[in-house]
């Protein structure tokens, strides 16, 4: 006699990505609460669905990336799948996990979703997604499924364990040095170019600043090494403040410590669905300048002041880097207007930090975890009822 369907099957991204940093942080909050979970774990570099999917399920067993985690990978009888994805899996991950109903959680960070997606999230039984930006422009697409605003989690430093300390920070940092990072992987919606020239139009050659860059070792907007895009960045400049790239990989503990010793972090974002990295620099204490359009608001507050104006654009008027679709709009930062504020960070450095205390307020109340869990929970018991 076959068991009713009980508990979740959740198949997610390994750690690395905003995916799978937040697939790691649901996993535990699901554990904390002594759900019974089977984890499907995609592994990049799989074989099993083909050299079209750049991940796949592991062909062998994999231990869960969760400490201590209850989760189980073989005969249990899910009543829920949730597929945290991005939309080239749905389809394979539904037919190889069929249960009595699927949810999606998902993001975007444009205005207008591609009607592709559109279809495939309504045949679905629901979804779920980081950010009331999301809520309303995936229903102003068309989707009709139930909906539900379920957040990142952002820990608290407090709260997380002791992390290993970098080996070295960038050998430029002196003890009064000005840092700005940039994190994200060079793509057309993180806008890494924009954000490297509001930090050379901020600052001169003999201002003691360092920006920090931390991306792929690829740019794939102009199709070339990160490190040649740089070099044709600062030929235009002349004489320059200080860069340092780092293109390698880095330890979470290690990319941690950069963002906390950063007397500020930068995203000219052209848009995020959540913004996970603008959130764990607020959460490290690191005040943020970023784009005052999408998610980020949400958690930052409408009246945070280092938001930077934008003017909204079409994705289309751009080059493309294969990874966004062409359809709607994002925003363009003004970049004269972020370099006034990188100036202003770094003569008002205490101002700043008073600023980030404040919005760490507003990011637990957002994003912490008892706020996630009660939505999460919320999502997942109406969707268990059989």
């Amino acid at each position: 006699m076959t068991n009713a369907p009980s508990g979740l099957l959740f198949a997610g991204l390994p750690p690395g990505t905003g995916y799978g940093n937040a697939t790691r942080d649901y996993l535990a909050l699901l554990d904390n609460e002594g759900i019974a979970v089977r984890w499907v774990p995609l592994q990049y570099g799989s074989p099993v669905w083909g050299p079209d999917y750049y991940a796949a399920p592991s062909p062998v067993p994999l231990p869960p990336h969760v400490d201590n985690a209850r989760l189980q990978t073989t005969d249990m009888n899910p009543a829920v799948a949730l597929f945290h994805t991005p939309r080239e899996f749905w389809p394979k991950l539904r037919a190889a996990h069929p249960v009595p109903r699927t949810l999606i959680y998902t993001t975007f960070e444009q205005t207008v979703l591609p009607q592709e997606t559109v279809r495939s999230l309504n045949s679905f039984d629901g979804v779920l997604v980081p950010s009331r930006f999301n809520f309303e422009f995936f229903r102003a697409s068309g989707v009709e499924i139930p909906m539900w605003v379920v957040p990142h989690v952002v820990i608290p430093p407090a709260a997380k364990p002791p992390e290993t300390p970098p080996d070295e920070l960038p050998r430029q940092i002196g003890p009064e040095t000005f840092v700005v990072s940039v994190v994200g992987p060079w793509q057309s919606r993180k806008a890494i170019a924009a954000s490297i020239e509001a930090y050379l139009r901020a600052f001169g050659p003999d201002d003691d600043t360092l920006l920090v860059v931390k991306t792929g070792a690829h740019d794939h907007v102009a199709k070339q090494p990160s490190a040649i895009s740089i070099a044709q960045i600062l030929g235009r400049h002349g004489r320059t403040a200080r860069l340092h790239l780092i293109s390698g990989d880095l330890r979470y503990g290690q990319l941690m410590a950069l963002v906390r010793r950063s007397d500020c972090s930068l995203s000219l974002t052209r848009g995020e669905g959540f913004g996970l990295t603008i959130a764990e620099a607020i959460s490290q204490g690191t005040p943020v300048i970023t784009t005052g359009w999408g998610a980020p608001p949400e958690f930052l507050g409408k009246d945070y002041p280092l938001l930077v104006d934008y003017a909204m654009i079409a994705v289309a008027s751009e080059p493309t880097d294969g990874w966004a679709d062409t359809c709607g709009d994002w925003a363009s930062a003004d970049i004269d207007h972020a370099a006034s504020l990188l100036r202003w960070v770094r003569d008002h450095r205490e101002e700043a930090r008073n600023i980030v205390s404040r919005a760490q307020e507003q990011l637990v109340a957002t994003c912490g975890p008892l706020a996630v869990k009660t939505r999460l929970l919320d999502a997942l018991g109406d969707l268990r009822a059989q």
